[in-house]
């Protein structure tokens, strides 16, 4: 039997292991990881342990990229094809396909990446991505930043920053896209 000193992932502790029966649990935060030959597992994520005995966290796959791009881009696109536009009608119409492309893509992607974000870890079983879908249709200037911030519990990039300045400047955007059709 014997011990290894390894680092907890989630609160940085040294536990010790004892490698007999391949179970670490640290008694600081309470995680609970499995030891092989090879890798440590803990709720089905995978870490590798390197020859110093420390855990190396590996994300999974995310579209944090495109959740904060697409919005950006969609914003910068409307904000171009503007001033192309000749009467109230189309501009109108801008708004609309403007709020409706970025609401249901930033909806379905999230929809997306907590389904594939599941599959990773099963044993974490919090909001179902519909109800994260519905809540992106119905109220998507407070629930993307709420969105952002809670992809931290499916070991997701927390970015809620992001979250709250593109919101606010899909928000503004629209608003002034609103009153330039009233104005004009």
């Amino acid at each position: 039997m014997s011990t290894k000193r390894v680092k907890c992932a989630n609160c940085g502790n040294r536990v010790s292991s004892k490698c007999s029966n391949n179970t670490v649990i640290c008694p600081k935060c309470g995680w609970e990881w499995y030891i092989n030959s090879r890798r440590i597992t803990s709720l089905d994520i995978n870490y590798s342990l390197d020859p110093r005995n420390k855990m190396h966290f590996c994300r999974p796959q995310d579209f944090s990229i495109l959740l904060v791009a697409l919005p950006v881009i969609i914003t910068i696109f409307a904000w171009l094809a503007m001033p192309l536009l000749l009467n109230k009608v189309s501009l109108v119409m801008l708004i609309y396909g403007y709020i409706t492309t970025t609401i249901l893509s930033t909806a379905v992607l999230a929809a997306v990446e907590l389904n594939l974000a599941r599959v990773n870890q099963p044993e974490i079983s919090l909001t179902s991505s519909v109800a994260w879908l519905t809540a992106f249709i119905l109220l998507w200037p407070l629930t993307f930043p709420m969105y952002m911030f809670h992809r931290r519990v499916y070991l997701l990039k927390n970015n809620v920053i992001a979250g709250v300045f593109i919101s606010l400047l899909v928000t503004v955007t629209a608003a002034s896209f609103w009153l330039k059709s009233i104005v004009f």
